[in-house]
């Protein structure tokens, strides 16, 4: 009995190689976990600063996330045959694409989503801070209240925006010291939100003024 000889597989159907679907399978799952980072930055219903700082472009997750899907798409779906897959090809110029226009959008809108942050003083237990922040595209800063540690530290409150000669520092957990070159003010935060009873006010020798007076 003679043996019969098989053709071999087709390209399109040989299996992958470990490591290259290991390495697949982690761009993969990174492009997820990239994605619903973004997704949390931009939606953040908890005000945790950590979003804010790192995921809040919108538009370079959008690139990040085109650029981990068509990494992985070539690891775990490469094209062997040009003629029967430009599905393929076509999913990955489109990646491309996205990827490029995305980063040039996000870095010209970059500066809107700036939150650079820099923590003047922290509480004696360690669960509150003072920072100073500088918002947007007109860096308008702000001294807020941050609550809890890092990375689950929340933006609570702002004290309103400080003059440059300003200086901070926490009596106790819920009182605060400032000042702005005329004198030293507190200011008492609520024990459970860390809500203001004064804020800064605008002029910087005037005392902070009663919150509630603030639109």
């Amino acid at each position: 009995m003679s043996n019969v000889l098989l053709p071999a597989p087709p390209p399109s159907a040989r299996s992958l190689g470990p490591i290259r679907l290991a390495a697949g399978v982690v761009v993969a799952v990174l492009t997820a976990l990239t994605a619903a980072a973004f997704a949390l930055g931009a939606w953040d219903p908890w005000e945790l600063v950590v979003l804010k700082q790192h995921f809040g472009n919108p538009w370079i997750g959008l690139g990040l996330v085109a650029v981990g899907s068509y990494v992985a798409s070539w690891l775990l779906a490469p094209t062997r045959n040009e003629t029967h897959q430009r599905g393929r090809i076509a999913v990955r110029v489109a990646l491309a694409a996205v990827a490029v226009t995305a980063f040039i959008v996000g870095g010209l809108l970059g500066p809107q989503f700036r939150y650079s942050a820099n923590v003047v003083a922290v509480s004696p237990d360690g669960d509150r801070m003072l920072a100073v922040v500088a918002i947007g595209g007109l860096e308008e800063r702000q001294l807020l209240v941050w609550d809890g540690r890092a990375p689950l530290a929340r933006e609570v409150a702002s004290l309103g925006q400080p003059c440059f000669r300003m200086a901070a520092r926490f009596i106790s957990r819920d009182v605060v010291a400032v000042d702005q070159g005329f004198g030293e003010h507190q200011i008492r935060l609520d024990p459970a939100t860390g809500q203001p009873s004064h804020v800064l006010a605008p002029r910087c020798p005037d005392p902070p003024v009663p919150a509630t007076l603030e639109p």
